[in-house]
């Protein structure tokens, strides 16, 4: 196969593959040549078919494969092989070449948003940059309003413009409008601040601030603090950062003792405990008998109450 070194001037210069020769290639261009003359156009696409296969970037081939379509009256292949030409001639740098290729498509059919888009492109790209921003506008447009457009596709061509039309006041308009549409708030919020940077250039202080006012609104507030980048280190364990926020302590209620408090209740003795009667609500309450002198001293008397009570005071001991 044919490999083509790219040169300093951006040209391709065919190199010889493996198994390949100059003169294959003579002859095969001396048959497309009488193809040509005898008109006999299908033999020719079969010539150039084969030549492409060789050398498949060379954009010549693709603009004389798409003359043949359109005189066979194949319109939709031959702008298909016109664009491929067009793609040819921007890799390799020739961008007077193939923005004469992208309006050679446009009288053909003039909404074709992908000529349009590569010629804004390669206008822009030759400093042209009127021409390329007013080419690349309309194709924007006609893709923002196709919904069958894919948002991601939609997303690269208008940084792109962004990028490349950063001083073109209708581009940086439209890209925001557009960004605000599809609800991307932040590259909303990133191609206001540009456009108000461009008011800025301009001498409209005024207008930047109202941008800047308007660039605001984008912004998502943060419900949580940011996480820290991954490059930072950790913070040292005996640093202040590093140390645990304390838990705050929870009182506990009154009526519960420690653990350790219960071991401070006297025990009582079997022989001092005394007769306990249970009885129904409806029936009276047996008196108790009082208490002895001996389980007096070792109890304290104990007042307690049910949360809905108020004790006020509670009772001395026996004595």
């Amino acid at each position: 196969m044919l490999i083509r070194r790219r040169t300093c001037l951006g040209v391709g210069v065919p190199v010889l593959g493996k198994g390949e020769s100059l003169s294959r290639i003579q002859e095969l261009k001396r048959n497309l040549s009488l193809a040509l003359q005898e008109s006999s156009w299908d033999d020719a696409l079969a010539v150039l078919e084969k030549l492409v296969s060789v050398e498949e970037s060379q954009p010549a081939y693709h603009n004389q494969i798409g003359d043949i379509l359109l005189k066979s009256g194949r319109q939709a292949e031959a702008i298909a092989s016109f664009m491929r030409g067009i793609q040819a001639y921007r890799e390799l740098g020739m961008y007077s070449n193939g923005a004469a290729l992208c309006k050679k498509v446009l009288r053909l059919e003039p909404e074709q948003r992908d000529a349009i888009w590569v010629l804004g492109e390669l206008k822009t790209r030759q400093g042209f940059l009127t021409d390329g921003a007013d080419k690349m506008f309309e194709a924007l447009r006609l893709y923002a309003e196709d919904s069958a457009c894919p948002r991601k596709s939609l997303l690269e061509l208008l940084g792109q413009a962004e990028s490349l039309q950063s001083s073109s006041r209708p581009v940086l308009e439209f890209v925001s409008a557009t960004y605000t549409r599809l609800g991307e708030k932040e590259r909303a919020r990133r191609s206001t601040l540009q456009l108000a940077e461009l008011e800025e250039r301009e001498g409209r202080g005024e207008v930047a601030a109202r941008l800047r006012a308007s660039a605001r609104e984008f912004e998502v507030p943060l419900t949580e603090p940011p996480a820290p980048p991954a490059d930072r280190p950790l913070p040292a364990p005996g640093s202040e950062r590093a140390r645990p926020t304390a838990t705050p302590e929870v009182a506990r209620p009154a009526a519960v003792l420690e653990p350790s408090s219960r071991s401070l209740i006297p025990r009582a003795r079997p022989e001092d405990i005394e007769q306990l009667m249970i009885t129904r609500p409806e029936e009276p309450a047996v008196p108790a008998p009082p208490a002895s002198s001996e389980a007096a001293s070792d109890f304290e008397a104990f007042t307690v109450s049910r949360p809905a009570e108020v004790s006020a005071e509670a009772e001395p001991g026996p004595a």
